[in-house]
């Protein structure tokens, strides 16, 4: 069956009513708190560890601010792919900070931090 144009219409202003948007956002309200509390926990977590492993490889300065930006992107994909499509999307995030100027043999060393094999860089 194909609903008609109005039906369709009518049904997405019904979704965008305000009164209606505040009743959905007060019932997810402390839901939405608690999963923000949780995320916000292993980011602060992650940029301790990540933060710690860079010093140890010796960056300091502005070095140590790209690479924590490699990193963070890394652990952002960590959050949305597995196995090969990591590797290949961890990959063009490092061809990216390459071209920047980063070395790859520190970027390797990044990436295997998240236990993700880089390609061809």
């Amino acid at each position: 069956m194909v609903r008609q144009a109005q039906y369709r219409q009518s049904k997405f202003v019904a979704k965008i009513d305000p009164e209606i948007v505040k009743q959905r956002f007060e019932v997810q309200k402390e839901m939405m708190a608690e999963q923000t509390t949780q995320v916000f926990s292993n980011q602060a977590e992650f940029e301790t560890k990540i933060g710690k492993f860079l010093n140890e490889l010796g960056l300091y300065g502005i070095q140590l601010h790209h690479y924590r930006n490699f990193a963070q992107e890394l652990y952002s994909l960590t959050r949305r792919f597995y196995t090969n499509t990591l590797s290949k999307e961890a990959t063009l995030v490092a061809q990216k900070w390459k071209a920047r100027g980063l070395e790859e043999q520190t970027l390797r060393k990044v990436a295997q931090f998240f236990g993700i094999e880089l390609g061809q860089l």
